[in-house]
C-alpha cells in the first residue's frame, strides 16, 4: 500500500513538472516594441485583421496626432498587473505625451493608457468601456475591433 502511494505521488509530481514549463511559456514579461512598429501581436490574435488595426492606428495619428501602440500577449507576467506590465513596456519604449498604449492578454485583461499629460487622458474611461471592454467582454474576444 505504501509503495503504491509513493508511485502515485511520483507520477503526480512528474506530471506537475511537465505542466509547469508549458504554463510558464504562456506568460510573458514586458516586451520591447521595435522601432517603426506599432503592433506587437505575440498572442497572434489579430490574424488577418492586423492590417485593419494598422490602418486605424495611422488614421488616429493623421487625424488626432496620437500614436497608438497595440501589444497582445497570452498573459501578463513579471509584473502580472496589466497596468504595471503596460507601464514597463511604455517606459522601455520611451513613450511621450502623444503616445498611447493598449496591452491586451488572451484572457481579456487589458490596460489602455494615454499619457496623463495628453488631452485624451480624461476620456480613457469612456474609450475603455465603449470600445475596448465592449469588444473583449461577454465572450466576444474581438481583439482587432478592441484596438480599432
Amino acid at each position: 500500500m505504501r509503495s503504491m502511494l509513493k508511485r502515485v505521488l511520483a507520477v503526480i509530481g512528474l506530471a506537475g513538472l511537465l505542466v509547469l514549463p508549458a504554463t510558464a511559456a504562456w506568460a510573458e514579461g514586458p516586451v520591447t516594441i521595435p522601432s517603426g512598429q506599432n503592433i506587437v501581436d505575440n498572442a497572434n490574435v489579430l490574424g488577418n485583421r492586423k492590417g485593419e488595426v494598422q490602418d486605424a492606428i495611422q488614421k488616429l495619428l493623421k487625424d488626432h496626432k496620437y500614436n497608438l501602440y497595440v501589444v497582445t500577449v497570452n498573459s501578463f507576467d513579471n509584473p502580472s498587473s496589466p497596468a504595471d506590465w503596460a507601464t514597463a513596456v511604455a517606459t522601455k519604449k520611451g513613450m511621450g505625451k502623444a503616445d498611447v498604449i493598449l496591452a491586451i492578454s488572451t484572457a481579456g485583461q487589458y490596460y489602455f493608457a494615454p499619457n496623463s499629460a495628453s488631452a485624451i487622458y480624461s476620456k480613457r474611461s469612456t474609450i475603455s468601456s465603449n470600445a475596448i471592454a465592449a469588444n473583449l467582454g461577454a465572450g466576444k474576444r474581438d481583439f482587432a475591433q478592441a484596438a480599432i
